[in-house]
């Protein structure tokens, strides 16, 4: 059985929505089975509901997350 991975992303700009699909793709390529909001949320579904539940599926063997410099940087602020 393949193992399954859930990715978390920041949504950041296109150009990082559209590494993360690369990402998830060649993940896939290499035979491993990928949950991305892009690919699994149903139109109209809670985004936050749909993260919390992929987190806590037993299915799920690990959760990469992935985040950008501005959301990193948005969350340094958020600390000061």
């Amino acid at each position: 059985m393949n193992k399954k991975i859930f990715i978390s992303y920041s949504w950041g700009n296109k150009e990082h929505q559209d590494w993360i699909v690369n990402l998830g793709t060649r993940l896939m390529d290499d035979t491993v089975d990928v949950v991305l909001d892009k690919w699994s949320l149903k139109d109209g579904y809670d985004i936050h509901s749909f993260m919390e539940e992929m987190v806590k599926a037993e299915d799920i063997f690990r959760v990469l997350i992935v985040s950008d410099l501005k959301y990193r940087l948005t969350t340094l602020s958020r600390t000061d």
